[in-house]
């Protein structure tokens, strides 16, 4: 895939997605959902997909989820809980063996200047602690000696493997995290990012009294004519000593939310 510089959208409503088959007999892959819980759970269990239209139709009806949205309203307005992930959308990856439906879900919008090729900056860095979001963040490249080839384009996907460590008042926890991003091409002719995160093993806070038993999510860049617009969900089982499942929620949209901030704020200084 040649290089493509970031585009645009244009102004107006999106045009419908028209899907040509290019051999007689084949089928076309079902039409992503529009609804929000079916739609983020589409997107992890299609990563992989083939099809350019299966991803890009799903981006464009998150698009217009959130297309409305005061992006600079309070976290409350622009988050939202999920249903349950199940097995089938799990599919092809490791996990632990724990019930899905113990997991807390959460999701947010949120809004930054930055197109989604500058956020490709800090995607490729081996060492994304300079972030701020971790006392440790260090990335390898599981499928490529130079990640720059995805801020190029040169590559469709980007595959990582992630030993974090975050400490607070609270809790001290290492862990190790799959994620993989990949460009989508939008209906319209777009391009915005799509990662998919997992824990393959649960991870345990050096007490043992802090347990992160299973992790999975979803994260979107998509293009606008201000910048990106940027979408978080996850679906998390974690126990933290003296938390309560409410407030672990809300310090988890906190945190998503920090994070978000703290990428612009890098990008800004790298400028």
């Amino acid at each position: 895939m040649s290089p493509r510089p970031p585009l645009l959208r244009r102004p107006g409503c999106p045009l419908r997605w028209v899907v040509v088959s290019l051999c007689l007999g084949c089928a076309a892959p079902p039409g992503a959902p529009a609804e929000l819980d079916e739609l983020v759970r589409y997107l992890f269990r299609e990563f992989e997909a083939q099809e350019p239209e299966v991803l890009g139709e799903g981006l464009q009806n998150l698009d217009a989820l959130v297309a409305d949205l005061d992006l600079s309203a309070d976290l409350d307005e622009r988050s939202w809980k999920l249903a349950p992930i199940n097995a089938d959308d799990l599919a092809g990856i490791t996990y632990p063996d724990r019930s899905l439906s113990d997991c807390t879900t959460l999701a947010l919008a949120y809004g930054s200047p930055w197109s989604p090729s500058a956020h490709t900056a800090y995607l490729i860095l081996s060492d994304l602690s300079v972030l701020g979001t971790a006392t440790s963040y260090q990335r390898s490249f599981l499928e490529t000696e130079d990640p720059a080839c995805f801020a190029e384009q040169s590559c469709d996907v980007l595959r990582t493997e992630n030993v974090i460590t975050r400490e607070s008042l609270l809790f001290s926890m290492s862990y190790r995290q799959r994620k993989d991003y990949r460009w989508v091409v939008l209906p319209e002719g777009e391009w915005g990012i799509l990662a998919r995160g997992w824990l393959e093993e649960s991870a345990h806070g050096d007490a043992d009294n802090n347990h992160m038993w299973q992790a999975y999510e979803v994260e979107v860049w998509l293009p606008t004519d201000r910048g990106t617009t940027r979408y978080y969900a996850s679906y998390t089982e974690i126990d933290y000593a003296g938390i309560s499942e409410e407030i672990g929620r809300s310090l988890g949209l906190q945190g998503a939310e920090d994070a978000m901030i703290a990428a612009d704020e890098w990008l800004d200084a790298a400028r």
